[in-house]
C-alpha cells in the first residue's frame, strides 16, 4: 500500500491494509480489493507469472463493446503455465 487504506478480501477473509503494508494472495486464492476506507487509496499491484495483462486487455475490450464475459472466457484465463 502506497497511500490510504484498502480492504482486501483473500479467500473470503477481509483484511485491512494501510500505507506500508505488503499483502500477497497465494496462487489460486480468490481475491479482490473492492473497498477504499476513508477516501482515496493508491497501491502497487504486481502479478507473476506474466499473462494477467492479456486478461485485463481482453476484458476491457469486451466491456467497451458492451459484451459480458462468459464462464468460458474466465476458464480460459484461469491457467498457470509451469
Amino acid at each position: 500500500m502506497l497511500e490510504g487504506e484498502l480492504e482486501f478480501v483473500i479467500d473470503g477473509k477481509a483484511v485491512r491494509a494501510a500505507a506500508g503494508t505488503v499483502l500477497a494472495a497465494p496462487r489460486g486464492a480468490i481475491h479482490a480489493f473492492p473497498v477504499a476506507i476513508g477516501g482515496r487509496a493508491r497501491f502497487l499491484n504486481l502479478h507473476t507469472p506474466g499473462g494477467f495483462e492479456r486478461y485485463i486487455r481482453e476484458l476491457t475490450a469486451m466491456r467497451s463493446r458492451g459484451e459480458t464475459p462468459n464462464d468460458e472466457f474466465f476458464r480460459s484465463h484461469d491457467q498457470y503455465n509451469v
